[in-house]
């Protein structure tokens, strides 16, 4: 078994050059939540507002029951 360090290196270091995922995911969420808390309008926040916010901001909501 291989650990996933040694396969997240670029292929020049000997590994096999696989992006980290998670470290994306957790960049695109913090992106997310810095469009949400900044104000930008666009479909994507209005829907996000609207549904999960509820008028308030980011830091001022509540955490769900669902993981989503």
């Amino acid at each position: 078994m291989i650990k996933w360090k040694a396969l997240a290196k670029p292929r020049g270091y000997g590994g096999f050059g696989f992006i980290d995922t998670k470290a994306i995911s957790i960049a695109l969420l913090v992106k997310w939540i810095n469009k949400l808390d900044i104000g930008v309008e666009n479909i994507a926040t209005k829907l996000l507002h609207k549904k999960y916010l509820k008028g308030r901001s980011f830091c001022q909501s509540k955490a769900g029951r669902g993981g989503s």
